[in-house]
């Protein structure tokens, strides 16, 4: 656990990012990236938020489906999805 000053806000709470937090000790965290194999491979986080225990289906499938959508708005086709 830390705390912001700048933000004025405990870090390592559950915390999803829209103001949807709660005062429960987050045990992971879950980070959408995006990546390029091209030539020179390289890789991007595009979001993170903690949780605890494992992401529920409904709350993963809108934040991948908002990185989707911010991705295709800048011009970039996803073709595929990992998840590990």
């Amino acid at each position: 656990m830390d705390y912001d000053k700048r933000e004025y806000k405990i870090l390592g709470l559950v915390d999803y990012g829209d103001e949807n937090r709660s005062w429960h000790a987050a045990t992971s965290v879950v980070v959408i990236m995006t990546g390029w194999k091209l030539g020179e491979s390289w890789s991007q986080a595009l979001s993170y938020f903690f949780v605890q225990g494992s992401c529920k289906g409904p709350v993963l499938k809108k934040y991948i489906s908002e990185a989707i959508s911010i991705l295709q708005t800048i011009g970039f086709t996803p073709c595929h999805f990992v998840c590990d």
